[in-house]
């Protein structure tokens, strides 16, 4: 997945995006597992730019990241990104935060801290009505169940 860095991308456009997307890989690349490392190096750049505009580019950062197997970058991401969109009530996409963080959490196996985040998803999208989102949510955790060879509790979600 490439960032949505707009809408309408002409070529010089997309050539920006791929190369945005090959910096953040880049950071990823020299900081290791550190994704402490990786978040302030980020972060830095951050002062002058508004919280809401900071949890988008994080989670979307998270996006990337994920998408090329960094998943304690993109955890770390999506954590902070979660910080942000708590601190402007954006519940929503809290929701979308808590779900990628579940997703993350699958890939690094700890599939009990993966349940806990999709339900916290789950609990948003029913608070506020969002049948898609309740879907998706009970789909994420039906697949933790089958990572976990609980095929029964996969099927009755």
């Amino acid at each position: 997945m490439r960032l949505p860095w707009g809408k309408n991308k002409d070529k010089g456009e997309k050539i920006e995006e791929t190369l945005k997307d090959e910096l953040i890989l880049g950071l990823a690349s020299q900081t290791n597992d550190d994704a402490e490392e990786f978040i302030s190096t980020l972060e830095s750049k951050f002062e002058n730019v508004s919280d809401s505009e900071k949890a988008r580019t994080l989670l979307k950062i998270g996006d990337v990241l994920y998408d090329h197997s960094y998943f304690i970058h993109s955890l770390k991401s999506w954590t902070n990104a979660l910080i942000y969109y708590t601190k402007i009530k954006d519940i929503d996409t809290e929701s979308v935060c808590y779900s990628n963080i579940g997703l993350a959490y699958k890939q690094l196996g700890e599939y009990q801290k993966a349940l806990e985040y999709h339900e916290k998803a789950l609990a948003i999208k029913k608070d506020i009505g969002d049948r898609n989102g309740e879907a998706n949510c009970y789909a994420n955790i039906g697949n933790v169940y089958k990572s976990l060879s609980q095929y029964q509790k996969a099927i009755n979600v």
